[in-house]
This record gives C-alpha cells, structure tokens and sequence, in this order.
C-alpha cells in the first residue's frame, strides 16, 4: 500500500496532535510552523493508513521509532517507510516484506550536481558522463530515490554507500546491479520508479517475502 499526500502549507487535520505518540518531543522542539504541521500530518496519515490496513483505529497503531531513526509498526508483521519534502508525505506499507520509499522535488536533481562520485557507482558514472547534459539531472535524482529506498528497506539508511552498487532499467523497469553494471541475481527485490507531476520522484523498493 502506498500513500501520497500533497501537503503544502496546509494545516493538518484536528485529530493529528493526538496521533504523535514518541514524536510529541520532536514537536514540541520544532521552531518552524510548517515543521511542527508536516511532522503532525505524517504521523496522521501514517497511522490512519497502517489502521485501515490492521483492522485498529489510527490511536491504537503501534508506530514507534527504531534503530537509525526508522519507524516500526511493532509485533504487526507489516512494514512501513516514510518520506517527506516541503510540499507532500509519502507512507509506504508492506505485509510480510521489506519497504523502502523516498520522495524527492524534481529541482532536487540540480541540488546533486558535484556529487556524482558519491551518487553513482563506477559503471553508472561512466553513463552520466555520456547522457547529453540536459538528461543528467534526472539520471542523477532517480539513482538518488531508488538508492535511498533501498537503504531504507535494509534498515540503514544513507547509511548504506551509493557508490557501490547501481540500477539500471531492463524491459523498463529498474534492477539493481553491481557497481560494474552487471545485474545482480534475482532476490526477490523489486523496485520502481515513479514521477508525480507537481510533487517530484518517487523511489520504492520492495524486499523478497520474509515468510
């Protein structure tokens, strides 16, 4: 299941202060209005999507916050990833298998320019150097999604180096490769790569079943 709220400057819905839970800190500590109403939003909408999924109204979802700052829906089986940029909220949720999910601005492309070496592994540097340079921004930002998504449904984040491994589009749909190009046996992973006009690129990756 996949969620996309375009947010905006929007104040979110009444109920969504009382739909914190450990986030109720990070709230109360955050300066910017429109920090404190995305980060109520996102709680919402996650939980209000992880309820209609689990059968329990959105107070009694047991979202908390795991290691590397990554949320968790406890004993559920289920799996979930957020993502977040100015403008919209994207929620994730995966029964029985890993998710990851990133949302990035399109103008977010340009941002990367200077940090292909970190983005890209060696083969999908050699493809950026020889896209005309109108298409390397692009290049650039879905490598970004589809990474981040990927580190994410791991468990690790940005932790987890661009540069060593790559994606590459077969029969039109993105595969993970080595950092040499070469595609990587089939896993059970599955990723895609989406543009939302208006509110940028989504990233997701999607584990192989874990029972």
């Amino acid at each position: 299941m996949v969620a996309l709220l375009g947010f905006g400057d929007r104040e979110p819905p009444g109920t969504a202060l009382a739909l914190l839970g450990d986030a109720g800190a990070r709230y109360g500590a955050a300066r910017a209005p429109w920090l404190r109403r995305r980060l109520a939003a996102t709680r919402w909408l996650a939980r209000t999507c992880a309820g209609a999924v689990l059968g329990l109204p959105p107070a009694r979802v047991p979202l908390a916050t795991g290691p590397h700052g990554r949320p968790v829906l406890t004993g559920s089986g289920w799996d979930v990833s957020i993502s977040h940029t100015r403008a919209a909220i994207l929620v994730a949720l995966a029964d029985g298998r890993r998710v990851g999910a990133d949302l990035e601005p399109t103008g977010r492309g340009r941002d990367l320019a200077g940090l292909e070496d970190a983005v890209c592994c060696p083969a999908e540097l050699r493809w950026w150097q020889a896209l005309p340079p109108g298409e390397r921004a692009g290049f650039l930002l879905r490598r970004w999604t589809l990474k981040e998504a990927h580190g994410k449904a791991v468990g690790l984040g940005l932790g987890l180096r661009f540069d060593g491994y790559g994606f590459r589009w077969c029969a039109g749909r993105p595969r993970r490769t080595d950092d040499r190009g070469r595609p990587l046996a089939a896993t059970g992973w599955t990723y895609r790569s989406q543009p939302v006009r208006g509110l940028g690129l989504i990233g997701l990756a999607l584990g192989p079943p874990s029972r």
